[in-house]
């Protein structure tokens, strides 16, 4: 969890203006700032994509609900998590319940909220929040309409930590929720 800063050391906005505004996926902007020192940066660079979460979800026998898929940022498959972009108008909470539904046809549960956390401390890009659920049980067929082909697999939770190691899980995002899961004891 983040403390905010103290008014000394905060960074002042005087001026924003879009460079590429390709909404909702991305937008890129140039912000003029001002130091807590007095010095103006007139070109400081804020990124922009949509809000997402990470779902880490265990059925009642212990085992997590995954999901391999080609992921085109990394060029090949890798072992992930449910997850996704954050609609407009959804709490992450209720973005998290759809995305597990969504992606694997599973729901219900216990839950817990992991935290939220910015992805790039200058940049900001997004924050991502992070869920872990015990308990989950299949309630449809899944069905997420994304442009991935994705195949369920279930995973002991023993397992998970193991196929990390050998670097089965290749995005930044589903890595610290598998950190998350093992500080909060879940796996």
């Amino acid at each position: 969890m983040t403390r905010p800063s103290k008014a000394s050391e905060a960074w002042r906005v005087l001026g924003e203006s879009p460079v590429v505004d390709a909404s909702p996926w991305l937008r890129l902007s140039r912000q003029a700032i001002e130091l807590p020192d007095g010095k103006q940066v007139n070109d400081y660079y804020q990124l922009h994509i949509p809000d997402f979460v990470v779902v880490l979800a265990l059925t009642a026998s212990g085992d997590v609900v995954c999901v391999r898929q080609y992921k085109h940022g990394l060029r090949h498959s890798s072992l992930t998590l449910p997850g996704g972009m954050i609609d407009d108008e959804e709490t992450p909470l209720t973005a998290a319940h759809r995305e597990l539904l969504e992606e694997t046809g599973y729901g219900g549960g216990d839950w817990t909220d992991a935290g939220s956390f910015v992805v790039n401390g200058n940049l900001r890009i997004c924050t991502g929040h992070f869920f872990l659920v015990r308990g989950v049980s299949r309630q449809q067929a899944a069905n997420s309409g994304d442009l991935e082909t994705m195949h369920l697999d279930l995973i002991p939770g023993a397992d998970l930590v193991d196929r990390f190691r050998q670097g089965e899980v290749g995005l930044l995002n589903h890595a610290a929720i598998i950190g998350l899961a093992s500080l909060h004891g879940f796996i």
